[in-house]
Parts: structure tokens; C-alpha cells; sequence
């Protein structure tokens, strides 16, 4: 409530270098009163997966309740209309350099009605920003299982080579490897590329936040010049000797 927004905005008085404050129920210092034990175990999972792709290791990157500085706000641009939005704006802030800071709160269940809580709409938005954050999560574990594999089939081959003599090329297993092997080292090749594509991004959100700054300037220019009084005729007149 009011009591929570107070600390917020003098949290960011206090530390004039903070540029965003989340209000956490996750921190050591906070809590869960009245939600339902699967909402809250979902929640807890669901901030630590996200969180382990961003820089910082927050308690709390989804929750609602934050205080901004006015230029960390009007330096992001924007792209998703859901709930999805707050972990957007932590992550664009997160790579422009703000700094972000928590502090311990209360998130109580709710006393009336019914929740809007919904574990498709919330975790899926969660699940694909984890994976355009990092996508070597997914390809790097998609390509070690790969290989793994691949490597279980060859020692597996080895041994037979070795041990009985019996050695065919055009074997099924033989094929099953080498497809295995191709396959890991180039799913392997992806992940790293989109690595450099998020490192892409990150540099575009700099980019655009100049952008933004340029055209505020401009429409600052552009409100004052329509303030400002029109020129008198004597004003006007050129003096000639």
C-alpha cells in the first residue's frame, strides 16, 4: 500500500545512484501472507529461472511494485503490453547501465474474490524471454545431449572394434553417430551465435535510448518556440543607416 510506495521513493532518495527500486516479497527480509502454496512456490521457481539470465541475481524480477526515475522510463522502448512488460523494462534497464536495487516487502493473498492468476499466460511469456535472453541455455543443452549421446554410440563402437572385431561402416549406429555429432556441433554453433545477437541488441537499446533523448529535445524546442510570444513590428524592422 501507501506505506510500501513511500519506501520505494525514499529508498531512491537515500542512494542517489539507484535508478529503479523493486518492491520484493522474495528478499531474505520478505514474505508470503495468505497466498496459496502453489502460486507462491511457482512464483519463487519462476523469479529464480529468470533471474539466473540476468546480470544482478535478484529475488524479485516480475513484481509490479517499483519506483523509477524519470529518465530510466523515458530511455526504454517498449515492445510487450503484458504482464510480461516488467521483466522487459528490469532487463533493458539492467542493460543500459541503471543500477537496481531491492527491498524487502509483504505480498498478502487476496481477502476477496478470485485470483488472476494463470499459470499458461504467465509462464510461457516467462519461459521465451528466458530463452531470448539466453539462448545457449536451450541450443547448449540441446547440442551437449547431442553429443553426449553421440559420444555414448562411438565409445560403445569402439569397444566392439576392439573387443570382438567386428567393425561395419555402413551400420545404422555408425550413421546414428556421425547425424548426432553434426547435429550437437551445430546446434552447439547457434547458441553461441545468438549470444552475439543478444550482445547486438544490447548495444541497439543504447542506440535507442539516444534516439529518444534527441526527440525529446526536439519536442522541448518545438513546445517552447510555440510558447513563446509573436515578434512585434518594431521587433521585426531591420535597422538600415
Amino acid at each position: 500500500g501507501t506505506e510500501v510506495i513511500e519506501r520505494l521513493v525514499n529508498a531512491l532518495r537515500r542512494h542517489p545512484d539507484v535508478d529503479m527500486v523493486i518492491a520484493s516479497p522474495h528478499h531474505p527480509e520478505g514474505k508470503l501472507e495468505d497466498v496459496p502454496w502453489q502460486r507462491a512456490l511457482l512464483s519463487r521457481l519462476g523469479n529464480r529461472v529468470v533471474s539466473a539470465v540476468m546480470p544482478g541475481r535478484f529475488h524479485t524480477v516480475s513484481g509490479m511494485t517499483r519506483a523509477y526515475r524519470r529518465h530510466v522510463i523515458e530511455s526504454l522502448e517498449l515492445e510487450s503490453n503484458g504482464k510480461e512488460i516488467h521483466i522487459e523494462i528490469l532487463a533493458k534497464a539492467i542493460a543500459l547501465g541503471y543500477r537496481v536495487t531491492e527491498i524487502p516487502a509483504v505480498l498478502s493473498g487476496r481477502k476477496k474474490g478470485y485470483s488472476k492468476f494463470k499459470f499458461r499466460a504467465i509462464a510461457i511469456p516467462h519461459l521465451l524471454f528466458c530463452l531470448f535472453e539466453k539462448p545457449v541455455l536451450l541450443f547448449g543443452a540441446i547440442g551437449l545431449l547431442c553429443l553426449t549421446v553421440g559420444g555414448m554410440i562411438g565409445v560403445y563402437l569402439t569397444w566392439q572394434r576392439f573387443a570382438y572385431g567386428i567393425w561395419h561402416p555402413n551400420r545404422p549406429l555408425m550413421t546414428m553417430l556421425l547425424l548426432l555429432v553434426l547435429a550437437g556441433t551445430q546446434i552447439l554453433c547457434f547458441g553461441f551465435i545468438g549470444t552475439q545477437i543478444v550482445g547486438v541488441r544490447r548495444e541497439l537499446y543504447k542506440v535507442q535510448r539516444g534516439y529518444l533523448r534527441i526527440q525529446r529535445q526536439l519536442e522541448r524546442f518545438e513546445r517552447r518556440e510555440e510558447r513563446a510570444p509573436e515578434p512585434t513590428e518594431s521587433e521585426t524592422e531591420v535597422w538600415q543607416p
